[in-house]
């Protein structure tokens, strides 16, 4: 996913494949009222600045080296780990564990232990 995102609809279904966020300003926003009705099977790759996952379900690994993310109300079955600055991580369940490397950021309410 490359280009610049002004707006955001809600996606559902099953999206089989590795996603990478390249680009900046881009929002994957499941349906839903906390999302969850979009699930990605593969791993995601964010290295673009300030890209947002909202409610999605991640059946992969999450790699985070881009600033400014922000990843909410989403359930990742394999690692995360971020190392970009100044994201953001609420209401998560990082089910197969959690690193945090960049500066600034901010993380509340997420489990570990799904």
């Amino acid at each position: 996913v490359t280009g610049v995102q002004t707006c955001a609809l809600p996606i559902w279904g099953v999206y089989e494949g590795d996603l990478v966020f390249g680009g900046s300003d881009v929002a994957l926003f499941g349906a839903g009222a906390t999302g969850g009705e979009v699930t990605i099977v593969g791993n995601v790759t964010v290295s673009g600045q300030n890209n947002r996952i909202r409610g999605a379900i991640i059946d992969g690994d999450v790699t985070v080296s881009g600033s400014e993310c922000g990843l909410s109300f989403t359930r990742v079955s394999g690692a995360t780990e971020v190392s970009g600055s100044g994201g953001a991580l609420l209401a998560n369940e990082f089910c197969g564990g959690l690193s945090v490397g960049g500066d600034g950021t901010t993380a509340l309410g997420n489990a570990t232990d799904c």
